[in-house]
């Protein structure tokens, strides 16, 4: 992950599966979950019957006191 010009590395609990999608079938956060904590959701992607939700990891990281810049 690119974070202010600097690439950096996240260590998660586990990784089921990486894909790549295509940047126009990223799809608007539904009504549904927008009050979600929304400021942190990107959008969603649909995949057979599976829904990704997108991450807006730079503020996520920002939230938990990351500096990025």
């Amino acid at each position: 992950m690119n974070a202010g010009g600097n690439n950096i590395g996240l260590l998660v609990d586990s990784v089921t599966e990486v894909f790549n999608m295509p940047e126009d079938q990223v799809e608007r956060t539904p009504e549904a979950i927008k009050n979600v904590a929304s400021e942190f959701i990107r959008g969603i992607f649909k995949r057979d019957e599976e829904l990704t939700v997108l991450l807006r990891t730079d503020k996520l990281l920002a939230a938990n006191g990351f500096k990025l810049g």
